[in-house]
């Protein structure tokens, strides 16, 4: 059987217009069909029930065919699995900054840590070392410091 007329990984990876690496992001549900009617494909793992062809969700990218950035881009490096936010049925938390490289990188399964939340610890400043923090940004993240995390990356 082929998908898209696909005989090859390649030849898939062109007729969904992603790189070829991308393909080894697919974790397929082969129990289940694609929510899409008359798609009697399995749907991939984290892409809303549906189909490789029918959902673009399964893999990072930084834009969509059209050129607009892509909703789920964190992680569009394609640097493995364990950068991803699901990696061995774990989900992480995202890095509060705002850099462009750290979305590209995308999660850290490692050293994540949180926010400094004593009184006594300076946050700010901690937020401060964070590239693309804005003052906006701080406050936000100031406001609820223990649900904001930053990758090891920066340190």
């Amino acid at each position: 059987m082929t998908f898209l007329g696909a005989h090859t990984r390649t030849e898939l990876a062109e007729a969904l217009g992603v790189p070829t690496g991308a393909l080894d992001y697919v974790s397929l549900l082969e129990d289940k069909c694609c929510k899409k009617g008359g798609c009697s494909f399995p749907p991939a793992n984290r892409n809303y029930g549906k189909c490789v062809c029918h959902g673009k969700s399964w893999y990072p990218r930084k834009v969509n065919a059209d050129g607009s950035d892509a909703k789920y881009r964190r992680g569009h490096f394609l640097l493995g699995s364990k950068f991803q936010r699901e990696h061995e049925g774990v989900a992480m938390p995202c890095c509060c900054c705002s850099d462009k490289t750290c979305e590209g990188i995308g999660y850290s399964h490692e050293g994540m840590m949180r926010v400094p939340s004593d009184e006594d610890a300076d946050a700010g400043a901690f937020l401060s070392v964070l590239p693309g923090m804005t003052e906006d940004r701080k406050k936000q993240i100031m406001a609820d410091r223990v649900n904001y995390f930053v990758a090891p990356w920066h340190f």
